[in-house]
């Protein structure tokens, strides 16, 4: 809404994107427009820009869609003359969102609720995790990968749980 201060809407789509992504926080700060395909619905992350180290490529649902738009809409209302690359700007202009970790202070402060942003990843792979009917080691190498895990490194039943009971 416009009541939202523009650095607060950045943090907040960075937020909604994390949680529905699965992506690290670091990795997401990072995602420039030009690796946003609208055409095709997909979203590149580049290899130089995640942990692994492997470029992975997600696909656009109809909800980040819709907020992906809103947020380069909002962007260029915001600075009309930054052509700014990153996907969620920074408060100084031409910079990317570095430490989106206010707003979720501001959530601790107002209503006691501890998360960070990797919780957030932990918490999709946990419901990804449910929703896949397959053998226990299967369904964890499945949702490693979707999470763009190095290879050789499993995701654990207890990384996929140990936060998720605290967020519910």
């Amino acid at each position: 809404t416009n009541d939202i201060a523009p650095s607060r809407g950045v943090m907040i789509d960075f937020f909604l994107c994390l949680l529905l992504w699965g992506t690290r926080h670091g990795e997401t700060t990072k995602l420039q427009w030009s690796s946003v395909d609208f055409d095709r619905g997909l979203i590149r992350f580049e290899e130089s820009t995640t942990k692994t180290e492997t470029a992975t490529t997600i696909p656009m649902t109809p909800w980040v869609r819709e907020i992906l738009l809103k947020r380069r809409e909002a962007n260029r209302r915001w600075r009309p003359h930054d052509e700014s690359p990153w996907v969620f700007p920074s408060k100084f202009p031409g910079k990317r969102l570095n430490d989106p970790r206010l707003l979720l202070d501001e959530l601790n402060a107002h209503a006691g609720v501890r998360i960070k942003a990797h919780d957030l990843r932990r918490t999709l792979a946990t419901e990804f995790g449910k929703h896949i009917r397959m053998e226990q080691i299967a369904r964890l190498t499945v949702v490693g990968v979707a999470l763009n895990h190095a290879k050789g490194s499993a995701v654990t039943a207890d990384y996929m749980q140990e936060r998720a009971e605290a967020l519910r």
